[in-house]
Order: C-alpha cells, then sequence, then structure tokens
C-alpha cells in the first residue's frame, strides 16, 4: 500500500502552505510590533521577527520544513518563558507623557 497520493498534494497545497504562510507572516509582524514597542524579550522577538527568512533558510539547509520551524518553534518557547517570568521591561514607564495604568495601582 502506497501512503503518496496525489490528494496529499493537493491538501498540502489548499491548506496547509496558504496557513505556513499567513503564520510566518503574520510572525514577522508580530515579531517587529513587539521590538518597535519593546514589549517583551528581544531575542524572542528577533526570532519571531526573523520568522519568515529563518524558515526559509533552515528549510534549505536541513531539507525538511519540520526543521526550519525550529526558529519559530524556539521564538515561542522564549516567549512563553519570559511571560512565565512575569517581567515587563517597561511597566510603570510614561509612554506620550501619560503613565501608564499598571504605574498607578498600589
Amino acid at each position: 500500500m502506497e501512503y503518496w497520493t496525489p490528494y496529499l498534494d493537493f491538501g498540502f497545497l489548499a491548506f496547509s502552505a496558504p496557513g505556513l504562510l499567513l503564520t510566518l507572516i503574520g510572525s514577522t509582524v508580530l515579531g517587529i510590533a513587539l521590538l518597535r514597542r519593546r514589549a517583551a524579550s528581544r531575542f524572542g522577538a528577533w526570532l519571531l521577527a526573523l520568522a519568515l527568512p529563518l524558515t526559509l533558510v533552515l528549510t534549505g539547509l536541513i531539507g525538511h520544513l519540520s526543521g526550519g520551524l525550529v526558529g519559530l518553534d524556539l521564538a515561542w518557547i522564549v516567549l512563553g518563558a519570559w511571560l512565565g517570568r512575569g517581567i515587563a521591561p517597561d511597566a510603570g514607564k510614561p509612554e506620550n507623557g501619560v503613565p501608564s495604568p499598571r504605574a498607578e495601582e498600589p
């Protein structure tokens, strides 16, 4: 029995490829926004910002898409650990002259 069928190619092109492309573009945009606002771990934000090119390069080097997604996996691990520690780098600093609500809490 053969594992490969033409339906697998169609399913990947119709569903997985657009979803993966949307994920990579969205992750890149989120990473850029996190970097600009300094709202998260710099390393995790850089990994997200470089998600699209990093995935393309790693997939080419490793030869399989699962290896190419290692950078994106690492980005979410770093950001999850950062959130788990509860560190907020700019908490309480005024933004545009207006203090954040967190700074006023006792």
